[in-house]
């Protein structure tokens, strides 16, 4: 299993507002959309990162935890898993 993670980029002169969204393996940018809230934007870089990278699981299987510095979120893919 892997953890996605995610991180808020402040916009600069020559970029806007963006999410940076990494594996161990992969990374990509994404635009922030200021139609949207904060959690459909991590949602949907989560989502364009999963396609672009064709990474298995179903969006909805994927639960977000505050990284504790609170500069994003951590994804970690739960289906089935069964607690004590």
């Amino acid at each position: 299993m892997q953890a996605i993670l995610t991180k808020f980029v402040p916009p600069t002169n020559s970029h806007g507002q963006r999410i940076k969204v990494w594996s161990e393996t992969q990374k990509c940018v994404v635009t922030w959309d200021d139609s949207q809230d904060v959690a459909d934007n991590y949602r949907g870089a989560l989502k364009l990162f999963l396609e672009k990278f064709g990474i298995y699981g179903d969006p909805d299987h994927w639960h977000a935890g505050l990284m504790p510095d609170q500069t994003g979120y951590c994804f970690v893919y739960v289906k089935g898993v069964h607690y004590v």
